[in-house]
């Protein structure tokens, strides 16, 4: 899937990935989306949401990497 460009599409993307967590850690995750995106919901600025939008995606693409490298550090 490519990037999301608005801030809904953000929101939908990063649910969908938090699917791909662990399942005792998904409602956590869940719960910080739901509060950052409440805590930005008055935000304006183009060039501000285009850059929380990279920035979440960035986060959540380093978050899948590391569960990953931590499932497989558990397989050895």
């Amino acid at each position: 899937m490519s990037t999301p460009r608005t801030p809904l599409g953000l929101y939908l993307y990063l649910l969908r990935k938090v699917r791909q967590l662990p399942p005792d850690v998904q409602e956590h995750y869940r719960h910080h989306i739901r509060q950052q995106f409440n805590s930005h919901a008055d935000e304006d600025d183009a060039g501000r949401i285009q850059q929380i939008i990279h920035k979440a995606v960035d986060d959540m693409n380093w978050l899948l990497k590391k569960v990953r490298i931590e499932f497989t550090k558990n397989l050895f």
